[in-house]
């Protein structure tokens, strides 16, 4: 981690001539605090950084410094971090990295995200007053693309709850692109995605993409349809067209007759019928591996869960928007450090079950390795000695290889409908 924060203050400083004094702590420093935050009160959180930095040294810093800092520095940092991470990840370490028939398989989705119900809060996030009631708490909306074989979070975006889902997801695939070619990429969308700007953004990038339709979805088309997987044509017609926002692409549509699409029907289980949308030939996902590819979407969901759930993303340290985006992004850039940990030790223990004709999978428990990254980063980044730095990192994999768990297949279950309690007995904190 120490290696990729190497960028020059005065890129990332919301005010000319900040972070050029030699300070208690340094930029890179403040970079680091933010990352390793685990969700305490900011005196507690200064008090081990600088314990840890200065060692036997009594050197303190108020809570106010550190406020005033974070107001100067630009969230995008953490984004340009991820993105950073994320290309050595996908050109250096190819050989952990799952692919389905070359293509690196791309889940689009949104979640709802609880922040902080004060008045600044929701002044700065556009929110309506009514949100003091209980039952309509404070949010912002969190749009995510996600890679589902290997884990990584390739670009998340947060915004306010009035934001659509389709603009966002756009942003997310346009920024996917900083990192490796969408014609490498299947992407998989629920039923609320579906729009010629979305199919046309990725088709214009050679991409491939798998996208569920509701019943009534372009149902034209559905209903001259003479077998379960046919190829059809999608007019392009005027009302579909005036949808589209970027003008370059509205005006090639505007060009064009028709999109030829694939839509295949699938009789499900419960007796209902799922309909997905793809550009695939059959050659690369018959209708089975469509079914399963599709299915597969569910990996972003849970997550969003380990998100919420392992990394506390919504136990933020601060009231006002840029506070409150320089947490997420820094959490989103953790999640993909703890991931690399992850694919590590999966990684090594397929290598050892091959051997050993182990036939069951197991992996990491996400929650232990989550709490032992965490409390032992400042030992890393504050130790000298390159040695001890590995020694610590070592045994990290060596905890996470001891608490592995079973890999249970997915059963077809109905979702549970929210209880409302935020922090169940069977999810304990883990740091």
């Amino acid at each position: 981690m120490k290696e990729l924060i190497m960028y020059e203050p005065k890129i990332y400083s919301l005010k000319k001539n900040s972070f050029t004094r030699n300070r208690k702590m340094t930029f890179e420093d403040l970079i680091n605090y933010i990352i390793v935050n685990n969700g305490r009160t900011s005196t507690l959180e200064l008090d081990e950084f600088m314990e840890e930095k200065y060692k036997e040294t009594m050197v303190f810093m108020r809570k106010q410094s550190i406020s005033d800092k974070r107001m100067l520095l630009n969230p995008v940092i953490f984004k340009d971090l991820n993105i950073d991470c994320l290309k050595d990840v996908y050109s250096l370490n190819k050989e952990y990295l799952e692919t389905y028939k070359g293509y690196y398989l791309c889940a689009g989705d949104g979640s709802i995200f609880e922040i902080p119900n004060h008045k600044m809060t929701r002044e700065e996030f556009e929110i309506n007053e009514d949100c003091l009631n209980y039952t309509n708490p404070s949010r912002a909306r969190v749009s995510g693309l996600y890679d589902i074989l290997n884990g990584y979070i390739i670009d998340s975006i947060l915004d306010t709850i009035h934001m659509g889902e389709l603009p966002l997801i756009l942003n997310n695939i346009k920024n996917s692109s900083k990192i490796f070619p969408l014609s490498q990429t299947i992407s998989i969308f629920d039923r609320g995605y579906p729009s010629i700007e979305l199919f046309l953004t990725i088709m214009e990038q050679s991409g491939k993409f798998i996208c569920r339709l509701k019943t009534n979805s372009y149902k034209k088309e559905q209903e001259a349809m003479t077998r379960d997987d046919e190829c059809v044509k999608i007019n392009l017609n005027k009302k579909r067209t005036n949808k589209i926002n970027d003008p370059e692409l509205k005006a090639k549509a505007e060009k064009m007759t028709h999109l030829k699409l694939r839509i295949v029907k699938i009789k499900l289980e419960n007796g209902t019928t799922e309909i997905l949308l793809t550009n695939l030939p059959k050659k690369l996902a018959n209708k089975n591996e469509l079914k399963k590819l599709y299915n597969l979407r569910w990996g972003i969901e849970t997550d969003y869960d380990v998100l919420k759930n392992k990394l506390h993303i919504e136990n933020f340290s601060g009231l006002r928007k840029i506070i409150i985006e320089q947490d997420f992004y820094s959490q989103i850039f953790m999640h993909n450090i703890l991931n690399e940990y992850k694919l590590k030790v999966n990684h090594d223990n397929r290598e050892k079950n091959k051997k050993q004709e182990v036939t069951k999978e197991y992996q990491p428990n996400i929650n232990i390795l989550a709490g032992k990254l965490k409390s032992r980063l400042y030992k890393i980044i504050f130790s000298k000695d390159i040695k001890e730095q590995k020694r610590i990192m070592e045994r990290i994999l060596k905890l996470a290889e001891n608490n592995m768990i079973l890999v249970k297949k997915k059963k077809s279950t109905p979702r549970k409908p929210y209880t409302g309690n935020k922090f169940p007995p069977n999810i304990r904190k883990n740091f």
